[in-house]
């Protein structure tokens, strides 16, 4: 029979019991290392995306998504309804997409008078370029009087149903010079400068360039009849209501002289 230990051989603290103890564990735990003063913490992050339910001055308008504090959001935002939570899926949808999460610092912030005259400089200098670009896109006028010479035929036809005999004729009867063909007759309704923009416009649009130039109702105007006196004066001067020949002159905005080109009203066919 073994003889207890003596009491000299006994560990006489805690820290040597310990250690007397360990020694016969050690070949039970070989990987076992003993840490001091190690805590385990999982830092949460500082700011969490949420989207605003309402606009929120120096962070943005409603419906953006904005970086805030976790206690904000918990304690204020949330209870208040001036946010909602984005949750994990949503936000990795979000992040596949690439939308951004920031936050607008300048949101509904009063700017001082520096920045306003900044602002409004800015303003005017853009107004400026786009004023400059559409007059670069306008051709000149000589450039302008070239292509309508070159694309405009010599006569213009319009279409019109005649008012025949059994009709009786319409009591606003044309200013113009009656005609002194035979075949001239009042027509339903009338041909107007308006009219005869609009056909020189389609024809112009059929090449890039000549798309450019700027044609009115206001360019044109009557200024004779195939037969007759000279100028039609009055109303007929931007309306005929007869068939025929007329002579219009097209003016050019900064040119000296108009172009001439023939418009003939001819009679359509009835409708049976």
């Amino acid at each position: 029979m073994a003889s207890p230990l003596r009491p000299s051989l006994l560990p006489q603290c805690s820290s040597c019991a310990r250690r007397v103890a360990n020694l016969g564990l050690e070949r039970w735990r070989p990987t076992y290392q003993q840490t001091r003063s190690k805590k385990t913490s999982s830092k949460q992050p500082d700011h969490i995306a949420v989207r605003l339910l309402k606009d929120v001055k120096s962070f943005g308008r409603a419906g953006a998504l904005v970086p805030v504090t976790a206690g904000q959001m918990r304690n204020m935002w949330f209870p208040r309804g001036i946010a909602d939570y984005v949750t994990a899926p949503q936000l990795k949808e979000l992040q596949a997409r690439n939308v951004a999460v920031e936050r607008d610092f300048l949101f509904g912030v009063e700017l001082t008078k520096k920045k306003k005259a900044e602002a409004a400089e800015e303003e005017a200098q853009e107004a400026s370029r786009q004023s400059v670009r559409a007059e670069v896109e306008l051709l000149s006028p000589q450039r302008s009087t070239e292509l309508l010479a070159t694309l405009l035929p010599p006569t213009l036809e319009f279409y019109r149903t005649p008012i025949t005999p059994d009709t009786p004729p319409s009591t606003t009867a044309s200013a113009s010079p009656p005609l002194a063909s035979t075949a001239s007759a009042n027509i339903y309704g009338s041909v107007s400068t308006a009219d005869i923009a609009h056909a020189i416009r389609a024809i112009l649009g059929t090449n890039e360039e000549a798309a450019r130039v700027v044609v009115t109702d206001g360019d044109i105007r009557f200024v004779s009849a195939s037969v007759g006196p000279g100028l039609i004066e009055g109303e007929a001067m931007y309306r005929v209501k007869q068939l025929g020949e007329y002579e219009v002159e097209i003016s050019v905005k900064g040119t000296s002289e108009g172009l001439r080109r023939t418009v003939r009203v001819l009679p359509s066919e009835p409708v049976r």
